[in-house]
């Protein structure tokens, strides 16, 4: 009898290891996965995305905005406006570990802002 709960209670505590554990780890090793529109941060007053793209790389996926701003700002300003002078990274909730990375970078006179997720394996 004793044998019979203690593998009962093996068997639940199994199977509550694979329903709560084994969504977050396929999330974090979904190399495919993008995050969504909603994760990227609010763009300042009068600052626009001109064009969106999903970009893939090893390692992963990344939506890119290209932003353009008021005539009178340089991209530098309009880098500067999103308040992201470095890319900062943060999980996105209890159950979804990956971290979203939010960072932007002005090259060739284009401001563009990325998010991705970050991985740690």
């Amino acid at each position: 009898m004793f044998r019979k709960v203690l593998f009962g209670t093996a068997a639940v505590l199994v199977g509550l290891v694979v329903v709560l554990f084994a969504p977050v780890a396929w999330l974090a090793v979904d190399e495919a996965a993008v995050p969504p529109r909603s994760d990227v941060p609010a763009l300042p007053a009068g600052v626009r995305v001109a064009d969106e793209a999903v970009k893939c790389g090893s390692g992963g996926c990344w939506r890119e905005l290209t932003l353009t701003g008021p005539a009178n700002e340089s991209p530098s300003q309009i880098a500067a406006d999103l308040g992201l002078p470095r890319e900062t990274c943060g999980p996105r909730s209890l159950f979804d570990r990956r971290e979203v990375c939010r960072g932007v970078n002005v090259a060739d006179g284009k401001v563009r802002l990325y998010v991705q997720f970050h991985r740690p394996f």
